[in-house]
């Protein structure tokens, strides 16, 4: 048989084997520090796409440039480990910074790759301004992930089921009816972090509850899709002649549009603030002023200066990549499925009604019209890896859709997604149904009290200033605080003096962020 006959020989041809190894290891480390002195030499205008990508715990490095007539495009994407090199200057803009690449394997699914560490902090004190039919109630999932994550204390009325606030008189009365912040019994401050229920905007009354550094945004859609959208949801088929009912949905909406003077006037309740110019008169345009060119132009300029960010829905994905830079989130935050998505999908052919459509809503046109050509230039202004970003976030997407083996199902003139009950725990986030609930529940709960006697201690959260033990303070709680004081993992410490003159001690701990 062909081979060593005894483990001498075998030993050798072991020994040959680790040198070839090593000697193939020693030459592509050497060949790929060349490659990369090479690059780094050629001047960064000539690298029109840089960009670091974040997957399945591993970070790659992609790029594309054109060096004299020779392009350079690996035909795969170079996987390069990023300890000990410095940081990598994206562009001259950008602020992207290169991440420690991981050792784990990658046949691992999309959704455990590891977060992504910015020299920011993740903002998580918002205001959503939740407006009807645009897509807002995936947003508004979006967020409420982030902020239960977070331990964040979000706007709710006490007496409502999905804690929505609609077009109720914005007052003191109405604030004293939301529910208290999280560990508190009053409602009263600027205490809250995050609001993502319908709710009419104003900024002078969010000024009376939101905490000072919050950062507003909201979503509007194209108006012709947005109020065809509305007369199905809300059945405003039902202000038309009976006859005209039971024609086609395109013949009862050249109806309403060709009478709408007629219907509005019919209309009741909150439905009167439905039919027309509803996006500009969530975000507080009156319905009086909706009718004035000059008065509309004036408050969507108003408006700008007011949002962080408009999003579209139309470029839901690319408003989503702007966010998540806007506010130093990572991937993994703004993953979503949608939610609450009619089953039926109307469309409207008539150019002639489209355009009337257009005319009667005139104030969210002018609305839609200012903040896509807005949205387009802070695209612009993103840099050269906002279609690398684009593209890598809708990948991921279907990653996540298809390891969260999520599925379609029509329902009750809605759709549905679902997924196996064995799937982990970002899968079960992206379609959890008890965020409301759970929201609710939280900021419900009394706060701990405590009894006579005893001192609370609560430690800074971010951790950065060292505790500072009084003159006078015991030992036994000096020794305490500086432990805690020491240990990433301790959160507060709560003591108490016993009957007895003993001092009895208490360290919560929180599980240590890797």
């Amino acid at each position: 048989m062909f081979g060593p006959e005894n483990k001498q020989e075998w030993s050798v041809v072991k020994t040959g084997l680790r040198m070839l190894k090593h000697m193939f290891l020693t030459i592509l480390v050497v060949s790929s520090a060349y490659i990369l002195s090479m690059i780094a030499s050629v001047p960064r205008s000539n690298f029109p796409d840089i960009y670091v990508a974040e997957a399945r715990g591993h970070i790659y490095l992609r790029l594309v440039a054109q060096i004299g007539n020779t392009t350079f495009s690996p035909t795969n994407t170079t996987q390069i480990r990023l300890q000990e090199t410095p940081p990598i200057a994206l562009s001259n803009t950008s602020q992207y910074q290169p991440l420690l690449a991981s050792t784990e394997s990658t046949n691992k699914s999309v959704i455990e790759y590891r977060q992504q560490t910015t020299a920011c902090s993740g903002i998580s004190n918002i205001a959503f301004i939740k407006t009807h039919k645009t897509g807002s109630s995936t947003l508004r999932s979006i967020i409420n992930r982030y902020g239960l994550a977070r331990n964040t204390s979000f706007v709710y009325l006490k007496e409502s089921k999905n804690g929505h606030i609609r077009y109720s008189r914005l007052s003191n009365s109405l604030r004293k009816k939301f529910l208290p912040p999280i560990g508190g019994t009053s409602n009263i401050g600027r205490r809250y972090n995050m609001s993502t229920v319908h709710i009419r905007f104003s900024r002078e009354f969010f000024d009376t509850f939101m905490t000072p550094e919050t950062k507003y945004i909201t979503i509007i859609r194209e108006p012709v899709e947005h109020w065809l959208s509305v007369i199905s949801y809300f059945n405003f088929k039902r202000y038309a002649p009976e006859d005209v009912r039971k024609k086609s949905f395109e013949d009862i909406a050249a109806y309403l549009a060709i009478n709408a003077e007629t219907v509005q006037k019919k209309t009741r309740g909150s439905n009167i603030n439905f039919f027309r110019n509803n996006q500009a008169f969530d975000l507080g345009l009156s319905h009086e002023n909706c009718r004035d060119p000059s008065k509309v132009e004036n408050y969507v300029k108003y408006l700008e200066g007011q949002f962080e960010l408009v999003l579209i829905n139309e470029y839901f994905d690319e408003s989503l990549v702007l966010l998540r830079r806007a506010f130093c989130w990572s991937w993994s935050d703004v993953l979503y499925i949608s939610r609450n998505v009619q089953s039926r999908t109307h469309s409207l052919k008539n150019e002639t009604i489209r355009g009337l459509i257009r005319q009667n809503s005139m104030a969210d046109q002018t609305l839609y019209d200012y903040f896509n050509k807005t949205l387009w230039r802070k695209i612009s202004e993103y840099g050269p890896e906002f279609q690398s970003d684009l593209t890598y976030f809708r990948n991921l997407l279907e990653q996540v859709k298809d390891d969260c083996n999520v599925h379609v199902v029509k329902k009750l003139g809605k759709v549905f997604y679902q997924l196996n009950k064995d799937r982990s725990t970002l899968c079960r986030e992206l379609l959890a149904n008890d965020q409301i609930n759970r929201i609710m529940h939280r900021q419900k709960s009394p706060p701990k009290k405590i009894a006579p006697g005893k001192t609370l201690v609560q430690l800074p959260i971010d951790r950065n200033e060292p505790i500072v033990s009084g003159p006078r303070e015991p030992r036994a709680i000096r020794d305490a605080r500086v432990a805690c004081d020491n240990d990433p993992t301790c959160k507060k410490i709560d003591f108490s003096l016993q009957p007895d003159g003993r001092i009895k001690i208490i360290t919560y701990r929180t599980r240590r962020n890797l």
